[in-house]
């Protein structure tokens, strides 16, 4: 979802909310400057679900750490 940065001040708690479930990108003139997305809690769980269908030849926890700090 895009939202222009005056609305996303002027209904933030709205966002907020919406961020739990989607992804909010948040526009200056026109091109998006920031994305808002869900809790880590929810970006683990996601990660957790995946586990075991990637290939990945190295320790999981590992792998969580790197990709939720690319988040």
């Amino acid at each position: 979802m895009f939202v222009t940065a005056t609305e996303f001040k002027n209904n933030f708690g709205k966002y907020l909310e919406l961020a739990k479930t989607d992804t909010i990108y948040i526009t200056r003139h026109g091109r998006p400057e920031f994305r808002l997305s869900g809790s880590v809690e929810e970006r683990k769980r996601v990660l957790d679900s995946i586990d075991g269908i990637l290939k990945y030849d190295g320790d999981t926890e590992e792998l969580l750490k790197e990709r939720l700090n690319e988040i």
